[in-house]
């Protein structure tokens, strides 16, 4: 697979990253603009989450459909859109409206692109391949901190969500990126049902994977979602000084 296809999906994964991010370091001025309760913010934070497990499934079954990269186009447009429009989001409730679309973006892209590469990688490239993608991660995460430090102290919270927006330019560029040989080739074949993943050799290999990024979830999300919100509230740091403890 050349490097431009990885290059293409990489972008993506890390704007994926930015826009998941952008609410952390919004967040200590979000809650005092808005007086949220604890219970408020969890909500507002987790409901992104939810929307990431519905995402999963509806994204997943969608790409066996109509294939995997109208999939990752039309996830990111939602993404782009759910999050831009935090921007004018007028109370909590819309914005956690608006972080529920756009966790199902968020997660809808990450599964369809890390399946799309993994199919289009020669085997003995392939764990590379995803490893590779896996490291925009960090790339678009540390863009929405800088973007939070650069902006939130000194124009608000809101101009940090507008930059939001760029996956929905990001998106025709995965035009470049072809359609996964595999699902072309099994689009007239009968497909296993998802129970399938739940008995024999699987039921175990699924158990496995459930608790693994269960963890991985509660431990990654537990801690970069509520980090400058927390070095605010807790320890009386200015926002400027919770946000490049953040970086």
């Amino acid at each position: 697979m050349a490097k431009r296809e990885l290059l293409l999906l990489g972008t993506g994964w890390a704007l994926v990253a930015s826009n998941s991010g952008l609410i952390s370091f919004a967040l200590p001025l979000i809650a005092k603009e808005w007086a949220l309760t604890g219970k408020q913010t969890g909500l507002m934070l987790n409901l992104f989450l939810v929307g990431m497990l519905l995402g999963a499934f509806a994204f997943g079954r969608l790409a066996d459909r109509i294939g995997r990269r109208p999939t990752a186009v039309l996830s990111l447009l939602i993404l782009a859109l759910a999050t831009a429009a935090c921007s004018i989001a007028p109370n909590w409730v819309a914005m956690a409206a608006l972080r529920l679309a756009a966790g199902m973006g968020a997660t809808g892209y990450m599964v369809v692109a890390s399946t799309l590469l993994t199919e289009l990688s020669p085997p003995e490239v392939r764990g590379r391949n995803v490893v590779i993608l896996d490291s925009f991660w960090a790339y678009g995460w540390l863009f929405a901190s800088l973007l939070g430090l650069a902006i939130a102290p000194s124009m608000g919270w809101r101009p940090v969500f507008l930059f939001g927006i760029l996956p929905l330019f990001a998106a025709p560029l995965l035009r470049l990126v072809p359609e996964s040989q595999k699902f072309i080739e099994e689009v007239e074949r009968v497909r296993l049902p998802v129970s399938t993943l739940f008995r024999g050799e699987y039921l175990r290999r699924t158990v496995m994977l459930w608790f693994h990024w269960f963890c991985i979830v509660m431990a990654y999300w537990g801690v970069f979602l509520w980090f400058p919100r927390v070095l605010v509230a807790q320890r009386g740091l200015s926002l400027v000084r919770s946000l490049q403890w953040s970086v």
